[in-house]
C-alpha cells in the first residue's frame, strides 16, 4: 500500500481568491447558528499563506465538542486516504 506523507507546516496554496463552497457551507451554518439550532462551534480556517487559525465558542458541552473535533479528524484522514 503507498501512503502519502504529507507536511504539517503548512505552505502557500494557490487558491482562487474567493472559495463558493467555503462560503456556502458557512453560510448555512450561520442560518442554523441564528435559527438557535447551534449550541456550540469549533472551526478551524486554512488561510492562503499556509497558516492555520482555529477558534471554538459556546456553552455546547466540552465532551460534545472534543466528540466532533474526532468525528472531524477521522473523516479528513478517511478522505485523504482514499
Amino acid at each position: 500500500m503507498r501512503r502519502k506523507v504529507v507536511s504539517l507546516r503548512g505552505a502557500a496554496i494557490p487558491i482562487p481568491e474567493r472559495q463558493p463552497a467555503v462560503i456556502e457551507e458557512l453560510s448555512d451554518f450561520l442560518k442554523e447558528a441564528r435559527a438557535g439550532n447551534v449550541a456550540g462551534v469549533g472551526i478551524f480556517v486554512v488561510r492562503p499563506n499556509g497558516h492555520i487559525t482555529t477558534s471554538w465558542a459556546g456553552p455546547a458541552e466540552k465532551h460534545s465538542m472534543i466528540a466532533g473535533v474526532n468525528l472531524l479528524h477521522h473523516r479528513m484522514m478517511k478522505a485523504a486516504v482514499d
